[in-house]
């Protein structure tokens, strides 16, 4: 019967490679059998896992050494020690029917058997359940006066031991499916958007412009049918402030199942290693990179709210929440290759009291001291110190590189001025004569003002040297007609002049000349027209 409420995924089949895989020695028991018929053997132990510290803990203090429980320890004894109770479980084992001779001598059989494990993290909580199925060696001997039968089972080295993991469906897991669906809309559509040249976008302060419209923008701008060769697709991705919040919020929502299922095939796969599992794993770490995104990005607009800059560039600390480029990006992901076995680090000083040891009735898990909510503060130390560690090495090995990019005002914009967090797209920078000058088309940057636009936000911060440069040309405002005119056509026509990108307080992108006049749409939409490349200070 099917059953909407629950899942089953398939977590591999691993060679039995030696002992410590020995997952029949939960059947080595005394049963009453009624040998008339084929037997079928079944056992069940409760149990409730207690925990002590976590990596932080373990790294900087003595406890995985000190203060030790016996192995008779009761729950009492634990928490006087400092453990809690983390986890409720049941591990039932069930084997098939096999025939049982009547006879006082060793009896030996292979036999399959079904493992159903069930987990319940909290009091209350919905429990998943780890399958298995698997060979099993008995060793018996049967007893005709009491019709006991006193079975030894051992595993079967070789043999196959199929893994599942059968979950709970919650609201969690179908919204963040939905979030999963909206990002990869967006940013497929946005990033098909983004190799057309997007119209210019003036200020009309007059115009007053509705949530809908701008989202419909984010996917669906208007356009010129010119290819732009702004961005990439993986740093359209990766830059993006929906794609990121989306992807995150769904990541969160379903983080549990993903670090149960983790953790459970790791502890399989690291006995009788997998390769196709061993990419899933990664895949799932790798998940955490988008955390890492989202984090950087949120300590961005942190720190613009909290200290924020009079002009672009004026922060030093904002510059170090920038990446110079995916391979650098990437290098965060190394260390989440390892993340089962951070967990698994985590959860080193464990202790687990079965119901054959002492009644477990009555015995409270708290949510917030579960086996894997307990380590969040763990788990998220770990990210921080990976995204610091490889922030700081690529401040470092390219510090001129960095320099170079600061020079430049449109570099700035995604630096300083917006919730960019990857610079690639913007690093095309040159000195010439003391300048600091990238070239880039007029179809590129109509599209550029559209993603910071549309895909990043821009916090609105001026730039230092155009304030001086506007204060200075004050007064020389009035002028002859015919020279402003005649500075009009240059503006339109010379190739060398140099722009500058800035913002306005509501987050604007402008383009302005050399007379600090802002680029209109009509003037930058006969430079896309002709193709035309701008030189940006």
């Amino acid at each position: 019967k099917d059953d909407d409420s629950v899942y089953v995924l398939s977590a591999g089949s691993y060679q039995i490679t030696g002992s410590a895989m020995n997952y029949c020695r939960g059947l080595t028991s005394n049963y009453t059998v009624d040998i008339t018929k084929p037997v079928k053997l079944a056992t069940a132990v409760d149990a409730i896992s207690f925990l002590r510290g976590t990596a932080l803990t373990h790294a900087f203090t003595d406890d995985l050494s000190v203060n030790l429980p016996t192995a008779t320890a009761s729950m009492r004894d634990l928490t006087a020690l400092g453990f809690v109770p983390t986890r409720i479980q049941t591990d039932m084992r069930m084997t098939t029917a096999f025939a049982v001779q009547n006879t006082s001598a060793m009896q030996y059989a292979t036999i399959t058997y079904y493992r159903v494990y069930a987990k319940s993290y909290c009091t209350g909580c919905a429990p998943i359940a780890e399958l298995g199925r698997g060979t099993c060696n008995l060793t018996m001997q049967f007893n005709a006066t009491s019709n006991r039968l006193i079975v030894t089972s051992s595993h079967v080295l070789g043999s196959q031991h199929d893994l599942g993991l059968m979950f709970a469906r919650d609201v969690y897991s179908s919204l963040a499916s939905i979030l999963k669906y909206i990002a990869i809309f967006i940013a497929v559509g946005g990033y098909l958007a983004s190799r057309q040249t997007i119209q210019w976008s003036d200020t009309n302060l007059e115009k007053v412009e509705t949530i809908w419209n701008r989202l419909a923008k984010v996917v669906a701008p208007q356009y010129f049918p010119y290819r732009s060769h702004a961005i990439r697709g993986d740093v359209f991705c990766y830059n993006s402030d929906y794609f990121v919040a989306l992807y995150v919020v769904s990541i969160l929502l379903d983080m549990n199942h993903a670090l149960v299922f983790t953790r459970e095939v790791n502890v399989f796969n690291e006995y009788s290693n997998q390769f196709t599992m061993t990419i899933q794993l990664f895949a799932l770490s790798t998940r955490m990179l988008w955390l890492n995104l989202g984090i950087v990005k949120a300590f961005k607009v942190l720190l613009n709210l909290v200290a924020p800059s009079v002009y672009s560039g004026e922060s030093r600390a904002m510059q170090f929440f920038n990446f110079s480029s995916v391979t650098t990006l990437y290098l965060t992901v190394v260390l989440l290759f390892y993340v089962p076995e951070y967990i698994e680090y985590n959860n080193k000083s464990r202790v687990d009291v079965t119901n054959k040891m002492e009644a477990l009735d009555g015995q409270f898990v708290d949510f917030f001291e579960s086996f894997y909510i307990r380590v969040a503060p763990a788990i998220a130390v770990g990210l921080l110190v990976n995204i610091t560690a490889v922030l700081l090495l690529d401040h470092l090995v390219f510090y001129p590189h960095w320099q170079k990019l600061k020079k430049n005002s449109l570099s700035r914009q995604a630096i300083f001025n917006s919730t960019s967090i990857l610079c690639e797209f913007v690093d095309d920078v040159r000195t010439v004569n003391g300048d600091t000058l990238m070239t880039c088309s007029a179809r590129r940057m109509s599209t550029l003002q559209w993603y910071f636009m549309h895909h990043l936000r821009c916090f609105g911060l001026q730039e230092r040297d155009l304030a001086k440069r506007r204060s200075s040309t004050v007064p020389n405002k009035q002028s002859d007609p015919s020279r402003t005119q005649s500075v009009k056509t240059a503006t339109m026509t010379s190739p060398d002049l140099k722009y500058t990108v800035g913002q306005d307080s509501n987050g604007q992108i402008h383009l302005l000349d050399d007379q600090l006049s802002d680029v209109k749409s009509l003037v930058l939409n006969i430079k896309v027209l002709r193709d035309t490349s701008l030189v940006i200070l």
